[in-house]
Formats: C-alpha cells, sequence, structure tokens
C-alpha cells in the first residue's frame, strides 16, 4: 500500500483493499451481479448495454422489488459508510427484454 488514500482507507477500516472488476449479462432471468461478501467495502455497477438493468437483493426480483438502471451509461454506487452493510449482501439483477451488460467494480478487503 502506497498512495496517500489507500493509507487513509486502511487506517479507517483496517486492512488492505483490492479493486475488482467484472462484467455480467443480464437476460429476462434473474441472476447474480455480485455474490455475498463481507469483505466488500464498496461497489460500482454501470450499465453499458442499451436496455434498462433492474437490480435487487430479494428473489424472486421483478420491477415491484427492484431498482431501475438506465441504459447506456446508468450506475449504483454502495459503500459501507453511506449504505451500511448493503455492499455486502447478494446483488441479483434482471431487465424486462433483451439483455444488457453491467461492468461492475469492488473494492474488498484483502487482510486485516
Amino acid at each position: 500500500m502506497s498512495g496517500a488514500v489507500e493509507k487513509l482507507i486502511a487506517a479507517e477500516v483496517g486492512g488492505q483493499f483490492v479493486v475488482e472488476q467484472g462484467a455480467v449479462t443480464l437476460s429476462t432471468t434473474l441472476g447474480t451481479v455480485l455474490r455475498n461478501d463481507p469483505e466488500r467495502a464498496a461497489l460500482l455497477v454501470v450499465n453499458t448495454g442499451a436496455t434498462i438493468a433492474r437490480l435487487t437483493w430479494e428473489r424472486p426480483g421483478g420491477a415491484s422489488v427492484s431498482i431501475p438502471i438506465a441504459a447506456n451509461g446508468g450506475s449504483l454506487s454502495l459503500n459501507w459508510r453511506d449504505d451500511l452493510v448493503l455492499p455486502t449482501y447478494e446483488l441479483l439483477g434482471d431487465v424486462g427484454v433483451g439483455t444488457t451488460t453491467l461492468l461492475t467494480l469492488s473494492v474488498r478487503r484483502v487482510n486485516a
């Protein structure tokens, strides 16, 4: 750990962190966007596709229990300070029609 921000984070929450990037394609079937992870301190999900994504923490999902993420750059950002434990929970998603792709970034503690 060498940067000032990394040192501040380590002092605040303890331990070193890594940023993990991924991509997930959603369809009309509810699927996992990010798995449950008690070490995840923050996350960013960006909808890079052309279809509105629906994100939820509940099964079976659906429009009435989801957060809509706009197409072509809509995003969801969560962190432990503002959102308490929400970044650690499994995040699920689907679309109403077709498919869309999500870019995911997770900030995870790797040691205490």
